[in-house]
C-alpha cells in the first residue's frame, strides 16, 4: 500500500531458507544477496512520443524476443560480442528510450515442516469463525496467485479455480491457468512460457508434475481452499476464486518480465487482488510500471516482505531488508508473525512495512509428485503471510467489489492489532492483521478517522490541507486521550518521520528543518499519557 512509502525477486517462501530477490541497480544488494539476470536479454521501455519509430529501428538492428505492449516495453536479445552491461549503456544513449535494465532473475528455496493445526484462524489471532458469519467471500472476487502454478487436480482447490471464459492459445490447462510466454518463441519449455499442457523443463528433465506447483498450491490454499468438506483446512475466502498465473518454473525460477506480464494478464482478466509471494533485491522499473498498471485499474497488490537467507550469512540477529515488489509504495508489504504474535525470526523488516500476518508453521495444501495432488503440509515464510492478507482483502472486497484500493488497504491496516513499538514500525507496520475488526469496519462503512481500539474519533482538518503562510492543519483527538504529554509524529510516504509536534495539535506543513514538505499523503501517530491513535491526511500545494 504505502501511501506512506515510496516506491523482484524469488519466492519468499523461506521455510527458514529465504528466497532470492531481485532489485534494480539503484538499490544495493543486501548482505551479499545474489543479483542474477538473463545473460542475453535486456528490457527496454520507450518514451511515448516515438514508440513506433524507435521500435522499428531496434527491430532492424536487434532481435526482439518479446513485446510487452501495455507497458511499451520490449525484451531484446543482447547481440553477439556485447554484454548485458555494454548493451544497456548503448541503448540508454537513445533519447527515445525511457529506461533499460537487465531482466533480473528470481529463485525460491524452501524447507518443508511437519503438520499442524490452523492456529492462525482461531479467535486469538485472525478470528475467522466470527468473520465468516459476516462473509465467506464471493465467486466474482478473484484473487490472482502469481507463483509456480497451482495443482489443478487438488480436490481442496480445484472447485475454487477461476475458469477463463475465453480460453485461447495462451491459456493453460482447461482454461484455468496461464503460463506467461517469457521468450515468445512458442516453445513451452521455460520459466514463464505459455503452455497448453505440461511440458519438459529446459534441462530435458521430467515433465512438470504436481510437485512443481507446490509453493503456489500452498499459497492458494491459504486464500481459498474449499471449506466444510470434511478435509483438513479451510481457506480464508473460501467462496472466492483463484486465478492461477504461473510466472516461475518448477524450480521457482523466473525473471521480472514474467511477473510484470503476469500482473498485466491478471488485471486485464478481472482479478480483484494480486498475491505476490515472491521478491527480489533489485528495483525494476518494468515491475513498478506493471504494479501501477494494476493499481490504476483498482486492483489491490499484496506482496511478501521477504525472508532472511542463511546461505549468505543472514540470521535473525542481522535481519534483512524488504524486497521488491513489496517495497514499492503501491504494494501492501506483509511481514510474518508466529503463534505467539511475535515477529517471525526469518521475516525481513524496513520502513516500507505495512502489515503483519501469521507466517510461521502454516498448514495449507500440498502438491504431490506421486499421483494426483492431495493432502497438506506445514511451512514457514512471508510467502504464507501475504496470502493471509490477500484472503481478508477478498472478504472486504466481497462486501463491495468496486471498493477503491485505498479503502481496502486502510480497512486492513487501520484495524490491525498494534504490536511492537507503538504506532507504525519496521517490523509489524501498522500491526498484525485482525480479520474480524477489518471486515466489521468495512461492513459498517466505518470512517477511517475512527480509532478502533477505543471510543471516539481522530481526524485532521482541513483535509486536504494546503500549507500557506499562517495556515495550519489541526489534529482532533478522542476526548478519552486527554492532552497530557501530547506528541504527534508525522511520516511521509517513505515511512520517514518528517515532523514531531510536542504539546500542540497544529501543523503548518513544514518539516523539522523548517521547510514546507511536498504534496502527498502523510500519516500521523498521536499519543498522550492516556492513549494513542493514528490517521492520515493529504497535503496539496
Amino acid at each position: 500500500m504505502k501511501y506512506f512509502k515510496s516506491s523482484l525477486f524469488v519466492l519468499l517462501l523461506i521455510f527458514c531458507l529465504s528466497a532470492k530477490v531481485v532489485v534494480p541497480a539503484s538499490r544495493k544488494s543486501t548482505g551479499g544477496r545474489l543479483n542474477k539476470f538473463a545473460s542475453q536479454q535486456v528490457l527496454v521501455k520507450y518514451k511515448p512520443h516515438r514508440v513506433q519509430q524507435i521500435r522499428a529501428l531496434f527491430a532492424r538492428r536487434y532481435k526482439t524476443i518479446k513485446e510487452i505492449k501495455p507497458l511499451q516495453v520490449d525484451v531484446l536479445r543482447v547481440p553477439d560480442g556485447e554484454t548485458v552491461d555494454s548493451f544497456t549503456k548503448k541503448l540508454s544513449s537513445y533519447a527515445e528510450v525511457e529506461f533499460v535494465e537487465p531482466n533480473y532473475a528470481v529463485r525460491a528455496s524452501f524447507t518443508p515442516d511437519d503438520f499442524a493445526n490452523q492456529y492462525y484462524l482461531q479467535s486469538n489471532i485472525l478470528n475467522m469463525e466470527a468473520t465468516w458469519d459476516i462473509t465467506r467471500g464471493i465467486a466474482s472476487v478473484v484473487v490472482a496467485v502469481l507463483d509456480t502454478g497451482v495443482a489443478l487436480d487438488h480436490p481442496d482447490i480445484s472447485p475454487n479455480l477461476w475458469i477463463n471464459p475465453n480460453p485461447s492459445g495462451n491459456s493453460g490447462l482447461h482454461g484455468t491457468t496461464i503460463e506467461i510466454d517469457g521468450d515468445g518463441d512458442g516453445i513451452c519449455n521455460e520459466a514463464g512460457d505459455q503452455c497448453a499442457s505440461p511440458t519438459p523443463d529446459d534441462n530435458n528433465g521430467p515433465p512438470f508434475t504436481a510437485s512443481s506447483v507446490f509453493h503456489g498450491t500452498h499459497v492458494a490454499g491459504i486464500i481459498a481452499a474449499v471449506a466444510n468438506n470434511s478435509r483438513e483446512i479451510a481457506g480464508i475466502a473460501h467462496n472466492s476464486r483463484i486465478m492461477a498465473v504461473k510466472v516461475l518454473d518448477s524450480n521457482g525460477d523466473g525473471y521480472m518480465s514474467f511477473v510484470a506480464e503476469g500482473i498485466i494478464y491478471a488485471t486485464d482478466n478481472g482479478a480483484s487482488i494480486i498475491n505476490l509471494s515472491l521478491g527480489g533485491d533489485n528495483i525494476s522499473e518494468i515491475l513498478r510500471s506493471a504494479v501501477q498498471y494494476a493499481r490504476n485499474r483498482n486492483v489491490v497488490v499484496i506482496a511478501a516482505a521477504g525472508n532472511i537467507d542463511p546461505r549468505i550469512g543472514e540470521t535473525c540477529q542481522t535481519g534483512c531488508t524488504i524486497t521488491y515488489p513489496a517495497a514499492f509504495g503501491e504494494v501492501l508489504a506483509v511481514s510474518a508473525t508466529d503463534s505467539s504474535d511475535q515477529i517471525a525470526c526469518f521475516s525481513c523488516s524496513g520502513p516500507e512495512m505495512d502489515i503483519a500476518a501469521p507466517g510461521d508453521n502454516i498448514l495449507s495444501l500440498a502438491g504431490s509428485n506421486v499421483g494426483p495432488a492431495s493432502g497438506t503440509s506445514v511451512n514457514d515464510g512471508t510467502s504464507f503471510a501475504a496470502p493471509m492478507v490477500s484472503g481478508v482483502a477478498a472478504l472486504i472486497r466481497s462486501l463491495d467489489p468496486s471498493m477503491p484500493v485505498q479503502d481496502v488497504e486502510r480497512y486492513l491496516t487501520f484495524y490491525s492489532v498494534d504490536l511492537g513499538a507503538p504506532g507504525v514500525d519496521p517490523l509489524f507496520g501498522f500491526g498484525r492483521m485482525d480479520a474480524l475488526a477489518s471486515v466489521q469496519a468495512a461492513e459498517a462503512n466505518t470512517p477511517f478517522i475512527t480509532n478502533p481500539t477505543e471510543p471516539g474519533t481522530a481526524f485532521s482538518y482541513p483535509n486536504p490541507f494546503t500549507p500557506q503562510t499562517g495556515n495550519s492543519v489541526t489534529f482532533s483527538l478522542p476526548l478519552s486521550m486527554g492532552s497530557d504529554e501530547l506528541q504527534i509524529k508525522i511520516f511521509n510516504v517513505a515511512g520517514e518521520r518528517i515532523k514531531t509536534l510536542t504539546d500542540t495539535n497544529e501543523w503548518d506543513g513544514k518539516n523539522d528543518d523548517g521547510r514546507f514538505v511536498s504534496s502527498g499523503v502523510y500519516f500521523y501517530y498521536a499519543q498522550t499519557k492516556r492513549g494513542n491513535t493514528k490517521g492520515n491526511l493529504t497535503l496539496i500545494k
